[in-house]
């Protein structure tokens, strides 16, 4: 998994090869520095089914949790209507990478624990 950060767009490979890619949200650029989607290199910790993401200010269900670094991860955001652009430098998310329902599905199918993601900004 490849997060370009800056131009808040996943690319995923499978043996080698781009097999899908999609808009994402992530971490508040206008918030608190906890809020700001980490760079490097990680790997998926495990992934799981029907969540509930906890912090402190929020409780929030989701279908596709995959975390990649303690408790940053990629998941589906179903209270989103759009993904991508520079929504993230105002109304970005607490850190997670949030991605539209049907392709957080669709990664969630690819990965498993130990792969790669790679998250950077320009």
């Amino acid at each position: 998994v490849e997060a370009d950060l800056s131009n808040q767009h996943l690319y995923l490979y499978h043996k080698g090869q781009l097999v899908f890619e999609t808009d994402f949200v992530s971490g508040s650029m206008s918030s608190t520095p906890d809020c700001v989607t980490p760079p490097g290199i990680f790997d998926v910790t495990y992934k799981t089914k029907n969540a509930v993401l906890r912090g402190s200010d929020y409780e929030t269900p989701v279908s596709y949790w995959m975390p990649f670094y303690g408790n940053y991860g990629m998941h589906d955001a179903s209270w989103r209507a759009q993904f991508g652009g520079d929504i993230f430098m105002t109304n970005g998310s607490h850190g997670c990478i949030n991605l539209p329902p049907s392709s957080a599905a669709v990664i969630y199918e690819y990965v498993y624990t130990g792969h790669p993601v790679v998250c950077y900004y320009y």
